[in-house]
């Protein structure tokens, strides 16, 4: 399972997935939008066994507000298991007086 379900952040974060669990299994991302707000469409882990399984991300800093579905795939005993969570790019806080 994918947690949390939804990663909101502003124009400019980074984001951070994790493996969590007792063996470290390779996992990977992929954008499904032709537009992203991230600096790749996708992203994997490394295949080595010992090696933390780790994605981090950048959001464009001009990245345009909105939800954008992405693909959380994990190779895990000898199957694919697949999540569908999204994105959600909140408008940037406004400056000034």
């Amino acid at each position: 399972m994918c947690l949390p379900e939804k990663v909101v952040l502003k124009p400019g974060d980074k984001i951070i997935w994790r493996w969590s669990g007792a063996q470290d299994y390779p996992f990977g991302l992929i954008i499904k939008s032709p537009y992203t707000p991230l600096t790749r469409p996708f992203y994997t882990t490394s295949l080595k066994p010992g090696v933390e399984k780790k994605i981090e991300a950048n959001a464009f800093r001009c990245a345009p507000a909105g939800h954008y579905h992405y693909l959380v795939a994990a190779y895990v005993d000898n199957r694919i298991l697949v999540e569908d969570p999204e994105i959600i790019v909140r408008p940037p806080d406004k400056g000034g007086p």
